[in-house]
């Protein structure tokens, strides 16, 4: 006799896909979506849109566990509270009172770790002039369809020359202050310039330690 064997893997992700996918609705025709993403993350402002057929925005108003939602009408944002699902629920105002038009599932998610660039680069080769002309590092989300505002709270460069530390200097600021690109000015084929200790402060104030940077001159 064949005895068939279940893949609860599978199964466990399958009921997962269904519980953060799922819209339920109670009989009127309904979408609420994320404008920008399929789902919500932690620490920042998700623009939600939430209609329903024959509904006029200005009588709707919708809610949440998980976080705060503002705006109004048929367009809002949501802050996250926590990690793991959000419920939203869509009302319709009726006089003074609230009919559920349907629910909606959503996965909140950690942002993923920013990155520190200086003339667009994570690290290599880099000509001379082209690091001289750098004011700033940009801190950036790689390969995420929301731009946020990164405060670089620390970093501190250091030049090396045959790996022997020529020059040391902490700056508490994201631009690249004069006395640094005059020690640029110094520089020679093969010394190695490193961004370190580089501190990232996110929009809820989380601050992160970023990647080191070594650019290395041609």
């Amino acid at each position: 006799m064949y005895v068939y064997k279940i893949n609860y893997a599978i199964v466990h992700t399958l009921i997962i896909f269904f519980i953060i996918n799922c819209q339920i609705t109670l009989g009127q025709d309904f979408n609420i979506s994320n404008e920008k993403l399929s789902d919500f993350y932690l620490g920042i402002e998700n623009p939600i849109k939430a209609v329903a057929e024959e509904i006029s925005c200005d009588n709707l108003i919708l809610i949440t566990d998980n976080g705060k939602i503002s705006g109004g009408g048929c367009d809002y944002v949501i802050k996250p509270g926590h990690e793991g699902v959000a419920k939203l629920e869509l009302y319709q105002l009726v006089k003074k009172d609230s009919i559920l038009v349907g629910t909606s599932l959503f996965r909140v998610m950690r942002l993923p770790k920013p990155v520190a660039r200086v003339a667009n680069q994570r690290g290599g080769k880099i000509k001379k002039p082209v690091l001289q002309a750098q004011t700033t590092i940009i801190v950036i989300l790689e390969n995420f369809d929301i731009n946020i505002f990164f405060a670089v709270k620390e970093y501190t460069v250091t030049i090396l020359r045959n790996n022997v530390a020529l020059y040391n200097e902490v700056v508490y600021d994201r631009l690249i202050p004069d006395s640094i690109k005059e020690k640029f000015s110094e520089l020679s084929t093969g010394d190695v310039v490193v961004f370190s200790n580089i501190k990232a402060m996110w929009p809820d104030q989380k601050v992160d330690t970023l990647e080191i940077i070594n650019l290395i001159i041609e």
